[in-house]
C-alpha cells in the first residue's frame, strides 16, 4: 500500500472530488455544497477544483487546508478515493 504525503496529495487531489467522493456531499448548481462539518446548513462553500472558500467562516485554501479544516477521523478514504494513476 502506498502511502502519500500532502504535497502528492495536493498535486493530485481536487476538491470538487473530495467532497462528493469522500464526503459524500452535494455540489449544487453553482459549485457549492454545505459545511456540515461545522454543522452549516447553507451552501456556503464555494468548490473549484484546486481550492475551496467558506463564506460563512471567510476561510478558505487547497485540498490539504480543507483536510485540517473539517478534521476528517481517519484519511484511509482519502486513499482509496485518490490512489495513483498509470
Amino acid at each position: 500500500m502506498k502511502f502519500y504525503d500532502f504535497d502528492e496529495i495536493t498535486q493530485a487531489g481536487d476538491c470538487i472530488q473530495f467532497v462528493t467522493t469522500v464526503l459524500g456531499l452535494t455540489v449544487n448548481r453553482e459549485g457549492r455544497c454545505q459545511a456540515v462539518w461545522r454543522g452549516g446548513d447553507g451552501y456556503n462553500v464555494a468548490l473549484k477544483k484546486d481550492g475551496w472558500y467558506d463564506h460563512k467562516t471567510k476561510e478558505g485554501g487547497g485540498l490539504k487546508t480543507s483536510l485540517a479544516s473539517i478534521r476528517i477521523p481517519t484519511i484511509s478514504s482519502y486513499r482509496i478515493a485518490y490512489s495513483a494513476s498509470g
